[in-house]
């Protein structure tokens, strides 16, 4: 058994979820002071 080259797949997986979960609360967080400054979803008439 290769328990240095499975450990090294999970901790590589588990690294990428990790950005990927960063980079996609980042976007929304983003999209929703997009929404806030333009007043797209607040009903406010700027």
């Amino acid at each position: 058994m290769d328990l240095s080259g499975n450990g090294g797949r999970i901790f590589f997986w588990m690294a990428m979820l990790r950005w990927w979960l960063v980079r996609s609360m980042v976007y929304a967080k983003s999209v929703n002071m997009v929404e806030l400054c333009c007043g797209e979803d607040t009903g406010l008439e700027i």
